[in-house]
């Protein structure tokens, strides 16, 4: 059960939801603080950013508390810029998922850029193997996006114990490709296709997610324009592993690799760091 958004840390008087609350009622900084006090542990040279960190997120949850429609309800997911919570929307009495920037209102404007680009993307499109945007808005100087809330595992962790079986896998992949053509002809590749990004809803239906690397062809001729290397190493394209211009097929090669990695239970490529990867891929 989440702890109600109402109920406060009692050290720091942060408010808590299902999201922060830790052991004892604590919110995860003060809970932090005081383990670290019980052991007699000095410092190390990442607590700092780990307690930044967590006060970015404690202040991303109090600046929530008093928005009114939403109450965050636990934490679902994390990437290198996003956070994705589970809320119940009250005006409309049902469970979504809502995404916001993780560093709140300290996020560079490079990072709000990409957070307002993946939510215009979403919004776009009407088709059932896309997960939709339900709305898009601001508060206090905090971006955010509602979307449709999948109850149901990623491709990747469907995957994680073994592969799937060649018909289960085809399947999957024959709808997830309508949808990414379904975005094509909207003139916006997706840039990031990997088996964490494909949700499964109810009735094994693949739901492709996460346009935070989206490009807009009528936006931005720049989708023909070389770009700094961005995506996951192991789904990408020769083309986007060496920042060259990229067109609808370096989308259809990440949906060989996905494709690739469910049958078999790893991606095309793999070494021990990224760079590496992206070597083997060129």
């Amino acid at each position: 059960m989440a702890v109600p958004s109402t109920l406060p840390c009692p050290t720091c008087g942060r408010p808590l939801s299902g999201a922060t609350g830790g052991l004892g009622g604590l919110c995860q900084r003060c809970l932090l603080q005081t383990t670290l006090k019980l052991d007699g542990a000095s410092p190390t040279p990442g607590a700092g950013a780990l307690f930044a960190a967590l006060d970015a997120e404690a202040n991303l949850i109090s600046h929530f508390s008093g928005f009114e429609d939403y109450e965050l309800l636990a934490e679902i997911a994390r990437g290198g810029m996003g956070i994705v919570f589970k809320a119940r929307q009250r005006g409309l009495n049902r469970i979504v998922a809502l995404k916001m920037i993780a560093a709140g209102q300290l996020a560079r404007a490079e990072d709000v850029a990409r957070f307002r680009n993946e939510a215009e993307a979403a919004a776009r499109f009407q088709h059932p193997n896309l997960v939709p945007v339900y709305e898009v808005g601001e508060h206090d100087g905090q971006p955010w996006f509602s979307m449709e809330y999948v109850d149901g595992p990623s491709l990747a962790k469907e995957v994680r114990t073994r592969p799937l079986g060649s018909e289960r896998a085809a399947r999957l992949m024959r709808a997830v490709a309508d949808a990414v053509q379904h975005a094509h002809d909207h003139g916006i590749l997706h840039r990031d296709l990997k088996p964490s990004n494909i949700l499964l809803a109810a009735g094994d239906v693949p739901r492709v997610t996460d346009f935070g690397l989206a490009k807009f062809a009528q936006h931005d001729s720049g989708i023909t324009r070389t770009d700094g290397i961005v995506g996951s190493p192991g789904y990408m394209s020769p083309e986007q592993a060496s920042a060259s211009p990229l067109d609808g097929r370096s989308d259809v090669y990440s949906l060989g690799a996905v494709l690739y990695d469910l049958l078999t239970g790893r991606p095309p490529f793999q070494a021990s760091t990224p760079v590496r990867t992206l070597r083997l891929v060129v």
